[in-house]
């Protein structure tokens, strides 16, 4: 219910709205929510961190249906705006904690699907006001109009309100505040198993392990956000939030009355904002299989190329469209509206949902409300920015507008495909994996091209870079400093044994063993050459598909091993050298 009131519609028997120019009350109207939406990003990090998800989420729909009442029962215009920035200020809390929430909550494989559930809601929230707006238009009149349209914003607060009641803390929330009994309750409740079930005491060392492992080698002060290690990926979250807003979706969402009039479409706008809203609903849903199965870099690949070609042609047909008598050849405009809904299909089924998606998942627990507000308020100030200028760009360089944005789709594919991580697959805990395995391609696909291009030693033979020089061997177990998770209840710790330490200066986890049902344990791959698993803490996904094989050949010559009494681990000697 995101969008209920975001859009304008002149009412000439109005005693509260005056009639001022519709190009500056429209920006205002809308913006001023968005200067609310970009205030509330910037406080929520404190409140994410001290009060904890399930709280802000809490009280920022409190907020929303404050804001809700004060709108609707506005004695002037002043008093729209401020109930505008109040609501502004719950929807940029809500926008940064829930999808926070969410992936802290969900399970490994279904986590980008779970948070897109968020893009699905918002989607949907948009066609339930679209349609109340059509209805509103042909059954209301006068200051009863937009009252009403505002009024019904206030129910999804209050539902809101009444579900978080029913919800618990976030496991990992609750573990980084030293509550680890809670933390086991509520991962067995989210995963409906018994609090002392081996695979609820994996996923609690797993976490309890990181976090106190991140207190190790770094603080939660804003200075932490802009180290090494960090600031790349604030730098990546950014990015995708700023392209987000400049994919030109709002410009479609907010103005899509003022696109269709142009159009010729005068007597049918509400339907085919009704239509536009259906078709970004049903764009969510293949997103929501496709990021679990294509992944997110892919998706965002993708939806550049489709978003661009949305825009190009909405441009020509639109233009055609002046050329040509509406009344008596309808084909340019229809071709337009096509391109409009061909681009909000592009957008709804990638970076729709990818960007909260990616935000919500990259940074570690110390530095997650802190990073994702960083990204949350450049959404909401460029969404604010595109806002208030639209409609005077709409006037004064008219369907050229979506050559802007067709650039800007054009340079966020690039990004894209060359700088962003694939998470796919990848717990949260194993982001520090993520981004140092990129980091790597990035140095490997340096070298290679300073040496396709006659860089230094490219024709001796000799290493060029850091890429090519012989790997470091692996240093022995003893120069490991672990701290061990230990659990709650004073359970022994043998389900599962995670040493985190440093190798070289650099960090790494790895997992010792892990039982099996039976109660014999399996090993870990070995340590890749450059220190650390290859795949993440678990060694789920191998790089590529000849490191799989030889990970699996070694789990079964280790599987022989044990049966023939031969193998040489212990423990006192996890790894089996």
């Amino acid at each position: 219910m995101l969008y209920f009131g975001t859009g304008y519609r002149e009412s000439p028997n109005s005693e509260v709205i005056p009639r001022l120019n519709a190009a500056d009350l429209n920006g205002n109207i809308v913006a001023s929510f968005l200067y609310g939406c970009v205030f509330g990003a910037c406080i929520v990090w404190w409140m994410a961190d001290y009060l904890g998800r399930r709280r802000s989420i809490l009280l920022g729909s409190c907020v929303f249906a404050v804001g809700g009442i004060i709108q609707a029962s506005s004695l002037s215009i002043a008093y729209l705006y401020i109930g505008r920035a109040v609501s502004g200020i719950a929807i940029g809390v809500l926008s940064m904690v829930v999808p926070v929430y969410i992936s802290e909550v969900a399970r490994t494989r279904l986590r980008g699907r779970m948070v897109s559930i968020q893009q699905l809601m918002i989607t949907l929230g948009i066609f339930s006001a679209s349609s109340v707006n059509a209805i509103l238009l042909n059954t209301a009149s006068g200051d009863l109009m937009w009252r009403t349209a505002l009024a019904i914003q206030v129910l999804p607060g209050v539902l809101l309100m009444l579900i978080l009641l029913l919800l618990p803390f976030s496991p990992r929330w609750l573990v980084n505040q030293g509550r680890d009994a809670e933390a086991v309750n509520v991962l067995a409740k989210l995963r409906s198993l018994d609090p002392k079930s081996d695979f609820v005491m994996h996923e609690y060392i797993e976490i309890r392990t990181a976090i106190d492992y991140e207190r190790r080698i770094g603080d939660t002060t804003w200075t932490e956000v802009f180290k090494p290690g960090i600031r790349d990926r604030v730098a990546v979250g950014v990015l995708i939030q700023f392209f987000q807003q400049w994919t030109g979706i709002n410009v479609i969402m907010y103005y899509a009355g003022m696109l269709l009039d142009e159009l010729g479409y005068t007597g049918e706008i509400a339907l085919l904002v009704v239509i536009n809203s259906i078709v970004n609903v049903c764009a969510t849903m293949p997103g929501m299989f496709l990021i679990e199965k294509v992944g997110r870099r892919r998706l965002l690949v993708f939806g550049g190329i489709g978003m661009t070609t949305g825009h190009l042609l909405l441009c020509l047909f639109t233009g055609l469209n002046k050329t040509v008598n509406v009344v008596t050849f309808r084909g340019y405009a229809i071709a337009a509206v096509a391109s409009i809904y061909t681009f909000v299909l592009s957008f709804g089924s990638t970076w729709g949902p990818v960007a909260w998606v990616y935000q919500s998942e990259i940074f570690p627990i110390r530095v997650r409300a802190k990073g994702t507000a960083i990204a949350t308020v450049i959404n909401w100030s460029m969404n604010a920015i595109i806002a208030k200028t639209t409609p005077i760009l709409l006037e004064r360089v008219a369907q050229y507008i979506y050559l802007i944005f067709a650039f800007w789709c054009i340079v966020m594919t690039i990004y894209a495909y060359y700088y962003v991580p694939e998470t796919r697959g990848r717990a949260l805990e194993e982001m520090d994996d993520v981004f140092a395995e990129h980091q790597m391609h990035q140095q490997q696909r340096s070298a290679a091209h300073t040496n396709t291009n006659g860089g230094e030693g490219s024709s001796s033979g000799g290493p060029s870079s850091a890429a090519a020089q012989p790997a470091r061997a692996v240093p022995p177990m003893d120069r490991l400093k672990p701290p061990i998770a230990s659990l709650p209840d004073n359970r022994p710790n043998n389900s599962a044994a995670i040493v985190v330490g440093i190798i070289d200066g650099e960090a790494r986890k790895i997992r010792l063993h892990r039982p099996d049902a039976n109660g014999s344990t399996e090993h870990s791959p070995p340590v890749s050459p450059q220190g650390s698993l290859s795949g993440g803490l678990w060694g789920r996904r191998k790089n590529n598909r000849g490191g799989a094989r030889e990970n699996s050949t070694r789990r079964s010559a280790d599987r022989e091993e044990s049966a023939d009494g031969s193998s040489e681990s212990s423990p006192t000697d996890p790894v089996g050298r």
